[in-house]
């Protein structure tokens, strides 16, 4: 994630999700740079391993009387997935993973700042 604030309010004006970001995410600014910060969330693996169950739709294609063919689902296959968990590196009262699922509105926040360094987040 890249956050974008205005560096006299704290407000956050901008942001890119994700967390893997291409050098053309990382070139991009919102506003002018006089006025404008960014803070780019870095995430970091745990070493958690973790193992989901993931369903996939079981896909037939079906010919109806004029000829057309379309897909229909004919079932779902269950695969296990295992994978890594990753954490943001600066996660202050857990509220970047909150922002990410949805848990809160990220533009009902703005940035808490010292000496023009982002230290955390607050309700505007």
């Amino acid at each position: 994630m890249i956050l974008f604030y205005n560096k006299t309010s704290g407000k956050i004006v901008g942001t890119i999700d994700g967390r893997i970001h291409p050098p053309e995410h990382l070139k991009m600014w919102v506003g002018d740079r006089e006025k404008v910060g960014r803070v780019v969330i870095q995430w970091k693996p745990t070493g958690k391993e973790i193992t989901e169950i993931v369903k996939k739709p079981i896909w037939e294609d079906y010919v109806d009387k004029d000829g057309f063919t379309e897909a229909h689902q004919v079932g779902v296959k269950k695969t296990k997935v295992k994978s890594i968990e990753f954490k943001p590196k600066f996660n202050p009262d857990n509220i970047i993973t909150d922002f990410e699922s949805g848990k809160k509105r990220i533009y009902d926040y703005k940035v808490k700042l010292k000496k023009d360094e982002v230290v955390g987040f607050m309700l505007k």
